[in-house]
């Protein structure tokens, strides 16, 4: 069964024990040098911002399907995209093949500094995609 249309947020980073220790310390004591942005605004050191968790808990409300990856497991299951810059957002289609269209690359991810940009920018691309839901939009 496919998977109904929604968007997949990918952060460049990955899950083991010792990954996770390091990038909690590495956004703790050095912030400004951490490699994915998109981590570096939605998490604290104990865990998701509670705005950015209300802003994606509302996308799902609005009922659009909201993913998220690490790099790792996303290079795996979608190797057509292994060279593709993150972090980045991608449109998942409702076919059987889960296509993705990148709706923000790690470029724009990287300019936003705060939650509320990062809602911003999101909110620009779903709207452009014509995914906003009605509930979200400003």
């Amino acid at each position: 069964m496919a998977k109904a249309r929604g968007i997949l947020f990918v952060y460049d980073a990955d899950l083991s024990l010792a990954s996770v220790l390091a990038e909690i310390a590495h956004r703790t004591v050095r912030p400004d040098t951490y490699v994915c942005n998109l981590c570096k605004v939605t998490y604290g050191a104990l865990g998701m911002k509670r705005a950015w968790s209300r802003y994606v808990k509302g996308l799902r409300a609005g009922g659009l399907d909201v993913d998220f990856a690490l790099r790792s497991g996303f290079r795996r299951r979608h190797p057509d995209r292994a060279d593709d810059p993150l972090p980045a957002l991608y449109e998942r289609s409702a076919d059987a093949r889960g296509g993705l269209r990148r709706l923000v690359g790690a470029g724009e991810f990287n300019a936003a500094t705060t939650v509320d940009e990062l809602q911003a920018l999101v909110e620009a691309a779903l709207e452009r995609a014509g995914l906003l839901p009605p509930s979200v939009a400003r």
